[in-house]
């Protein structure tokens, strides 16, 4: 539950206040809204690996990095500079780069934590990413079922649930 106008109203800055709650080994699979450097990076500190796609904002180069196939390397991320909504002190505590894959795969192009080419490969890597739509897929019809397919609220007692 976050808040309902202003500033950390959105689906990032809601996870952000979720990240705590994964346990090292868990694997985030997320659509480009995710691939940011520093979700990634906090995600990571987490022991949480990710397979996301790649944001439209930024340009994968396939020439560059450690090349491991056809379309697919691993690279340096280098930490961009601090934005307005982070603290001093979480900016000071994100590593200087990242060490990710990137694989271009079903027309899209993934990142990932999984760097190891020989225990994950390019295929598997894709077949996880798809796997996310069928929990788009599971959300429609939950919501289609519980005839919530249009929901605005402005409090949680809206639903009359103690939290």
């Amino acid at each position: 539950m976050g808040p309902y106008a202003g500033k950390q109203t959105g689906e990032t800055a809601l996870l952000w206040t979720l990240l705590e709650h994964f346990k090292p080994g868990d694997l985030v699979i997320a659509d480009r809204l995710y691939t940011s450097y520093f979700m990634i990076a906090r995600l990571m500190q987490f022991g949480v690996d990710v397979v996301m796609r790649q944001h439209q904002t930024r340009r994968t180069d396939f020439r560059r990095g450690k090349r491991l196939g056809t379309r697919d390397h691993v690279v340096q991320w280098e930490r961009p500079p601090r934005p307005t909504w982070m603290d001093d002190a979480t900016f000071a505590g994100m590593p200087a780069t990242l060490s990710l894959r990137e694989v271009r795969a079903g027309g899209w192009t993934l990142v990932s934590s999984l760097t190891d080419a020989k225990a994950v490969s390019k295929q598997e890597l894709l077949d996880l990413y798809r796997s996310r739509w069928q929990v788009e897929l599971d959300f429609r019809s939950i919501k289609d079922a519980m005839q919530m397919d249009v929901l605005r609220c402005k409090t949680a007692q809206f639903f009359d649930v103690p939290f």
